[in-house]
């Protein structure tokens, strides 16, 4: 029999105090109205419900030492009711005299009374000594709101991590277990008894259990106090620097979720075939410094297999001491709409659509054995390559493909001052570090993507951007792309001004060229000139004249002729004449264009000379850049949109066949065709390049 008649209704004004473990009763409603249950033994006791219906406000209505299981009939349940305390800014545990009550136990024992359903979280700090343990069909809420700061109204539910005793962190002492605040579906086997010291997975296979397992509207935040000990030190003080967010053994979706300078966000169990994992809304943070003597970690590492992957309208920050995100074996998924400044991997996966991603800094994007769609992504390029497609497994015997589809994506790079995680190269104050600022333009990865031998990789309207400042205009130009041993991937890069465009290369480095250029001799770079604001000048102090060739195909000597020249004058604007001055906003702005108006593609080499006559000037110096109808230059001195200026003999200023139509590219052939006066004898031809001349004597010559 139960402590309550079956069926009946209970309205609680007073305290009930029990000593032993009981049942409620059948049916049973109980109505709190001022009254509790409270534990007069000096042990643990249970109440058990049996469909019993609970209507209290959000207040202690359960002692200290009382848990719940059964069924009960509520709506949602509070940690309040168990007794949790909460805070109205964070609590320093470098205060040996402060006292702060655990929540944890609390909301543990609200989650293990719902069940399935949702465990509500008013907003207010809530301390946690030991993790929160997250079973199948939870749904664990907060109110949205921000961080605790002076009179701040807009304060949300936080969930705060707390220095144990002795150093103990939560969670187990295995490695898997060490410094997580939550575990979902993961935990001591006897959920109820949290003596128990071995964990495991709670449950078998919780199918699709993200649909109805979440986390939503609640910051992890991980107290790292800012104190004068070393970071030694303040390690050996604290486990909280090594702090993590979730562990999961079954999938969850996080919704409005932040992590404050936790070592990682959300790490999935390996080697289990977890479906619907998804994360939306969410915000991580990895700031201090003490990290800096710690490996990085990815934020969310999504596990192994799974489909119905989904990471969309995120942010993750911010790269310095952390990774982003790792997926493996994805057989589905999508990435999109995030901002992202830190390091992906994407391993093994298929049908994995990464859209709509913004990310700063000079991030890593690393492609692994795996079939992406990429599009509309805006990409800073900075000291590494933004896009390395990595062979995997290193035995090439396997021929294991990654395939990347790119569309309309944006490779950014910025050549004003920057914040960088390597160097800074602006301080608070708005001053320029002028060496570092120099160090990484002289440093900078030359590339935009990195592929092994066995890619399969297809550009629609992909192109390198030039920006002075973020929100600023940018300018295209075409792509450079390296081989996995570094090297140049020439048979792409010299004709990066039509590929960048539209391009396929195929396994083994193949590239497919199927193009027509016509009006070849109607591109003219026609001025220089001082750009006083927006683009520093960091090369040395003195005066400088331009000249430039128009290159189509270097390694068949196919340039753009005028009369019988094919180098070509930059008419220097009058306000350049006086020179630039190292380490001003003297940069210098040329422009380019098409006298009959046509489009602007080819590969424009541009020479550099000190002085104010080429014929006596020195260091000579020249240039390659892609151009895809890009209208203009800028110069700082040490590049042009990250394409570096190198040192230059007259061997570098190319001859070749003159007077030359159009050209069209067939596979690996071309079809060249001459005006009257042309003289194909200076260039370097194929086998089976087909040459037409036009005009009194018209003739065609196979090669």
């Amino acid at each position: 029999m139960g402590y309550f008649q079956d069926n009946s209704t209970q309205v609680i004004t007073q305290t009930i105090t029990l000593s032993s473990s009981v049942d409620v009763g059948k049916n049973v409603t109980l109505i709190f109205q001022g009254g509790k249950f409270e534990n007069s033994s000096n042990s643990e006791i249970t109440l058990t419900g049996e469909n019993t219906k609970i209507v209290a406000p959000i207040t202690q209505i359960f002692g200290s030492r009382i848990k719940a299981a059964g069924t009960w009939v509520v709506d949602r349940a509070y940690p309040q009711w168990f007794g949790a305390t909460t805070y109205d800014s964070f609590q320093d545990y470098t205060d040996s005299n402060l006292q702060i009550d655990d929540a944890s136990v609390s909301i543990n024992r609200a989650i293990a009374m719902k069940q399935r359903g949702e465990v509500f979280l008013p907003k207010g700090i809530y301390v946690l000594k030991m993790p929160i343990i997250i079973s199948d069909g939870i749904q664990l809420v907060g109110e949205k709101g921000m961080e605790p700061y002076g009179d701040n109204n807009f304060q949300g539910t936080i969930l705060q991590t707390w220095r144990l005793n002795d150093g103990i962190p939560m969670g187990d002492d295995s490695d898997v277990q060490k410094f997580y605040m939550v575990f979902v579906n993961y935990g001591p086997l006897d959920f109820y008894n949290r003596e128990e010291t071995i964990w495991g997975r709670l449950t078998g296979d919780g199918f699709l259990a993200g649909q109805i397992t979440a986390i939503k509207d609640i910051e992890f935040y991980n107290f790292l106090p800012n104190t004068h000990y070393p970071s030694a030190q303040l390690i050996k003080q604290s486990t909280t620097a090594f702090f993590k967010g979730l562990y999961a053994a079954e999938s969850v979706m996080l919704d409005h979720v932040r992590f404050y300078n936790l070592r990682n966000a959300l790490t999935y169990k390996r080697d289990i075939y977890i479906d619907s994992k998804k994360v939306t809304y969410c915000d991580y943070v990895c700031n201090h410094k003490i990290f800096a003597s710690l490996p990085k970690l990815f934020a969310f590492d999504f596990g192994d297999n799974g489909d119905d992957l989904m990471f969309d309208h995120n942010s993750i920050q911010d790269g310095k001491y952390n990774k982003g995100l790792i997926l493996r074996n994805c057989a589905g998924g999508t990435i999109r709409g995030n901002i992202m400044h830190a390091d992906i991997e994407i391993h093994s996966c298929k049908a994995i659509t990464f859209s709509n991603n913004h990310m700063e800094f000079g991030p890593v994007i690393q492609i692994i054995s795996s079939a992406v769609s990429m599009n509309d992504n805006y990409i800073e390029r900075a000291y590494r390559t933004p896009i390395e497609i990595i062979p995997f497994p290193t035995n090439e015997d396997f021929r294991d493909k990654t395939i990347l589809s790119m569309h309309n994506d944006a490779i950014v790079f910025k050549d004003n001052a920057r914040e960088y995680y390597e160097l800074s190269e602006v301080s608070g104050n708005g001053n320029i570090n002028f060496n570092n600022f120099l160090y990484r333009l002289l440093t900078a990865s030359l590339y935009d993507i990195k592929i092994d031998w066995n890619t399969v990789l297809n550009l629609d309207h992909v192109f390198r951007y030039r920006i002075g400042r973020i929100d600023g205009k940018m300018y295209p130009a075409g792509l450079k792309i390296c081989k996995s041993d570094g090297t140049s991937f020439n048979e792409f890069n010299d004709f990066s001004y039509m590929l960048s465009q539209k391009g396929i290369v195929s396994c083994d480095y193949h590239v497919d060229k199927s193009f027509t250029i016509n009006n070849i001799n109607n591109i003219d770079v026609h001025t220089a000139m001082k750009n006083i604001d927006n683009v520093y000048w960091l090369y040395l102090t003195g005066t400088y004249v331009y000249k430039y060739q128009v290159i189509y195909d270097k390694e068949r000597r196919l340039l753009a002729t005028r009369g019988n020249s094919q180098l070509f004058d930059v008419v220097n604007d009058g306000n350049l004449d006086g020179g630039v001055t190292q380490n001003t906003f003297n940069g210098i702005l040329l422009s380019i264009n098409d006298n009959n108006g046509n489009s602007v593609r080819a590969t424009i080499r541009l020479f550099r000379k000190s002085g104010t006559d080429w014929e006596t000037g020195d260091d000579l110096r020249y240039v390659d850049i892609p151009n895809t109808n890009n209208h203009y230059f800028y110069d700082n001195g040490i590049c042009i949109n990250g394409f570096r200026w190198n040192p230059a003999t007259t061997n570098d200023i190319l001859s070749g066949a003159t007077g030359i139509d159009s050209i069209t590219y067939q596979g690996a052939n071309v079809v060249c065709r001459f005006g009257a006066d042309g003289n194909s004898n200076n260039s370097i031809w194929k086998a089976g390049d087909i040459l037409i001349k036009t005009g009194a004597n018209p003739s065609i010559e196979v090669k």
